[in-house]
């Protein structure tokens, strides 16, 4: 295990990598969608592509802060990508219950990832405790 070193610091930043190219793709093609179809099915389709994307990239960027300082870079990303759509969703169903009306829950998406990258600004570096001897 001469290479554990290597091997770990090669593969570290892989997952941030992955998950930001990706995100990044996603959101060129939404907005690429977005701004070239007319409104209809497939547009929103594509609207939605590219929102995802933005709150993907909007979560690694989050994971990456939080890795920074010492958290979770899993946690921090889902905190800040999949909580939002699943307030977004949830929004859409409460508007439609109570107004009867759809609208869109790219709003409380938004303002929750932002309040999330907001925290973990905040957030003070992790110190690391030595064992006990």
């Amino acid at each position: 295990m001469k290479n554990s070193k290597e091997t770990v610091r090669r593969t570290d930043g892989s997952p941030t990598r992955w998950v930001l190219v990706s995100s990044l793709v996603i959101f060129i093609v939404g907005c690429i969608g977005y701004f070239s179809l007319p409104r209809g099915p497939i547009f929103y389709i594509f609207a939605h592509l590219g929102a995802l994307g933005l709150l993907g990239l909007i979560g690694g960027a989050i994971g990456i802060l939080a890795r920074k300082k010492g958290y979770s870079y899993w946690t921090a990303f889902l905190l800040g990508c999949l909580l939002p759509v699943v307030a977004g969703l949830i929004a859409v169903v409460l508007f439609v219950q109570i107004q009867g009306h759809l609208y869109c829950g790219g709003a409380v998406s938004l303002a929750l990832a932002i309040l999330v990258a907001i925290f973990y600004a905040l957030l003070k570096k992790r110190v690391k405790q030595s064992p006990v001897c």
